[in-house]
């Protein structure tokens, strides 16, 4: 389904840099001790974390080991501006397109903030959608101030056409080429995608079987056969 733009932004997010706690009040790791976190980005030598500009001058890596760590991952088509502090849907500020999924992993335990989301609505939000903590969001509400607990953030728009069929009602109905008028002969239009939903048959005449004597499909019933025109859902 086709639907509006979204933005959502969250604070503290990747930067350029290597950062430091940027929140000296949380104690990411539960050590008791607020200031030493490094939630973010950071370099590990002898099992210190170092962050921000302080880096571990004069320090010997004892066992051998040094490792280097940056947080904040995306796989799909969903771009990051603003330094990466916002991430967008896909080809934002247009409208996102059908069939489209991005994964963000590691993002920061901070709060989220929507700045744009206008998101396909549906029942359970069964069509387009955001989650964060295993919660879907559609429509106009989005995450913020939701902590993303996880570190996760999945993108999914659902249902793509292809074939001279348009969508309509902000890609809720299909109909037939040309609709209200007459389709046309030799066409042809796959949709993929659909929500497990029950269809609604607002208007449907299509050409029928009128020869009820003939089995064409050699099933043994020649009144099922649809030889001519016809629409397929779940192989009938």
């Amino acid at each position: 389904m086709h639907g509006s733009p979204g933005c959502i932004i969250w604070r503290y997010l990747v930067r350029r840099h290597q950062r430091g706690d940027d929140d000296p009040d949380l104690d990411y790791d539960g050590n008791g001790d607020p200031t030493d976190d490094c939630p973010y980005d950071y370099l590990v030598v002898n099992g210190v974390k170092y962050c921000g500009t302080s880096g571990p001058t004069g320090v010997v890596a004892l066992d051998g080991n040094i490792t280097w760590v940056s947080d904040y991952s995306v796989d799909g088509p969903c771009p990051l501006t603003d330094g990466a502090a916002c991430a967008t849907s896909p080809n934002y500020p247009d409208k996102y397109g059908p069939y489209e999924r991005c994964e963000f992993t590691n993002v920061p335990p901070n709060p989220l903030v929507s700045l744009a989301f206008d998101v396909e609505p549906g029942a359970d939000c069964s069509y387009d959608y955001l989650v964060v903590n295993g919660v879907r969001y559609c429509g106009i509400s989005g995450p913020s101030g939701v902590v993303p607990l996880d570190g996760n953030l999945t993108w999914v728009s659902d249902h793509s056409v292809d074939g001279p069929c348009p969508l309509t009602d902000g890609g809720a109905c299909a109909t037939s080429p040309h609709y209200p008028d007459k389709y046309g002969p030799e066409e042809w239009c796959e949709f993929t995608n659909v929500p497990p939903n029950p269809l609604v048959s607002l208007t449907f005449d299509v050409q029928g079987d009128y020869s009820p004597y003939n089995d064409y499909d050699g099933n043994g019933d020649p009144t099922d056969d649809c030889y001519y025109d016809y629409l397929i859902v779940n192989g009938v």
